[in-house]
């Protein structure tokens, strides 16, 4: 068992999709938090949608009992509706 994996060459795999699968576990292995980064440029793509962030803010102001997550959420969304909406005031 390689604890380490290597780069992987297309010549050693049969199919496209195995080689991919096997870059896939090497950049894993190699730059540990990527995943970490994509998850976050993912949730800046969806924050900049208008729309997502007021039907998320309804969702967690409608909540009974809220977690410390779900309250950092709401802040963090509160903050960014704050902003965008100053924007919008702002622009001619």
């Amino acid at each position: 068992m390689k604890l380490h994996p290597e780069r992987p060459r297309r010549v050693d795999y049969r199919s496209d999709p195995d080689f991919l699968v096997a870059c896939l576990v090497w950049l894993d292995h190699t730059f540990p938090k990527r995943r970490k980064r994509i998850a976050e440029w993912q949730r800046l793509e969806r924050e900049s949608d208008v729309d997502y962030v007021r039907e998320r803010l309804r969702e967690l102001l409608a909540l009974d009992e809220s977690t410390e997550e779900e309250d950092a959420e709401f802040a963090r969304l509160a903050a960014v509706w704050k902003t965008n909406h100053h924007r919008q005031e702002i622009r001619p």
